[in-house]
């Protein structure tokens, strides 16, 4: 059974996108400030795919399962859509937001400068020292925050 564990309510919501939910704040991994409006239910209570128009019961979005299988709209902070992106917690008022792939998202590769996209912390089997990631520039899970401040 898919757990929908991308739900949170932190008081420090910078970089997650508020969405209402049973009149709570709440926060959604994965989604750019400028789509906040996508993740809102709809009157009946439902997200609606972004380019097909379905609808799903709003508890399926980020599920872990791919149900808007056009757009990968419902999974924006999981890797279970191909087509998928995953907007990364660091993000400004002003439109600019870090992005990659959804497959990107815990993969145990650090893509975000922020490391958003290791959520999940995974620990791949062969770690490679801290100086060679440093070396490299490349990290794995967990991830430092090298965003600019």
């Amino acid at each position: 059974m898919p757990r929908s564990y991308l739900w949170n309510e932190v008081g420090d919501v910078s970089g997650y996108s508020k969405v209402i939910q049973n009149e709570k704040n709440m926060l959604l991994k994965g989604v750019h400030i400028s789509d906040i409006s996508v993740y809102t239910p709809n009157e009946r209570g439902n997200f609606v795919c972004v380019h097909t128009r379905e609808e799903i019961d709003f508890s399926r979005v980020n599920d872990d399962f791919c149900d808007c299988l056009f757009d990968g709209s419902d999974e924006p902070g999981t890797s279970a859509c191909q087509n998928g992106r995953f907007y990364c917690d660091t993000q400004n008022n002003i439109g600019h937001s870090e992005s990659v792939p959804s497959s990107y998202v815990n993969d145990g590769i650090c893509d975000c400068c922020d490391g958003s996209d290791e959520w999940t912390q995974i620990r791949l089997p062969f770690r490679l020292e801290e100086s060679v990631q440093k070396n490299l520039r490349r990290y794995q899970s967990p991830c430092p925050n090298l965003c600019v401040k």
